[in-house]
């Protein structure tokens, strides 16, 4: 991370501390923040979803704090693995087996990943013509196109009877894998989900709007909500802590030669990432609370299948 920003500020000047003064900044923030508290909400539906295909969840409430707290723990981590470990551990506590909770998280994962793939697709082809040098659209649509056909993978495993054999010959592996494997909702059920995936990122393309107009980048809507879905899967690459310096690099390479000045560039990437700290603050006041934790939590369940 210090890295990447080494290499960042040899090149554009720290952005104006004025940019970040102006009241159009201070409403954009804030409705950045309050869309990334929606996007959780909508994402706690969505990991919701998933499991009631399955089994009965614990209730929206704990399981929002649980999504919360996830995202908190992933302010310090190179990936989302570790925020996903916080929510399947915060399931295990309120009475659901961890192998099922492993399994719609990683389902809700997916659905994620497909979700920014899909509006990455959609910045390729937008961008198509423009002064966005062909290599970097190329390189853009061939890591979207191979996370799509990932999730499709994923999905598509969870209908083999190969899951069912693996469950029959290991225990703690199988259980995972019978967990995945119960999850059937249909050809529909997975349009939807794959509707989720993309309502998701969406309201993380809006908040990138709001940031950009109260920056006064006068960029369309439609490219920057589709650029952030690039934006999302090269932050998921594990190479620095919460995408920093990999997120103001993705903006900088994009918007700049779209017209965008480098250093309104490297402060939107900046912002968003601020807004997405200020949107999971919640989740370091749940566990210092206890507000992921039910009553079912005081029987001590076992988190194994």
């Amino acid at each position: 991370m210090v890295a990447i920003f080494t290499l960042i500020f040899r090149k554009i000047a720290f952005p104006s501390l004025g940019q970040f003064e102006t009241s159009a900044f201070v409403v954009g923030f804030i409705i950045a923040v309050v869309l990334n508290l929606a996007q959780s909400v909508l994402c706690t539906y969505r990991w919701r979803w998933v499991a009631l295909h399955s089994y009965q969840p614990p209730a929206f409430r704990l399981s929002f704090f649980a999504y919360l707290e996830g995202a908190f723990f992933n302010q310090a981590l190179p990936s989302f693995v570790g925020g996903d470990t916080v929510r399947i551990v915060r399931w295990a506590e309120n009475g659901i087996p961890a192998s099922r909770a492993a399994a719609s998280v990683l389902l809700d994962r997916v659905s994620g990943a497909w979700g920014a793939s899909i509006l990455a697709l959609i910045a390729c082809v937008l961008m198509m013509g423009s002064p966005i040098e062909p290599y970097k659209l190329g390189l853009t649509a061939l890591l979207a196109a191979g996370v799509s056909v990932a999730c499709i993978l994923v999905i598509l495993l969870t209908r083999m009877q190969f899951l069912v054999e693996l469950a029959a010959r290991y225990r703690r592996l199988g259980a995972l894998a019978h967990a995945i494997g119960s999850w059937r909702p249909g050809m529909s059920g997975i349009a939807y989900l794959t509707g989720l995936g993309v309502g998701g990122q969406v309201m993380s393309g809006l908040a990138v709007c709001a940031l950009a107009r109260g920056l006064g980048i006068d960029a369309p809507m439609a490219i920057l909500v589709s650029i952030t879905g690039i934006i999302l899967l090269l932050s998921m690459i594990p190479v620095s802590l919460a995408g920093w310096g990999v997120r103001e690099a993705g903006f900088i390479a994009f918007l700049v030669p779209l017209g965008v000045p480098a250093g309104s560039a490297l402060a939107l990437g900046l912002t968003f990432g601020l807004s997405g700290l200020a949107g999971a603050l919640p989740g370091g006041v749940s566990i210092l609370c206890g507000m992921a934790l039910g009553r079912r939590a005081e029987e001590k369940p076992s988190i194994g299948e």
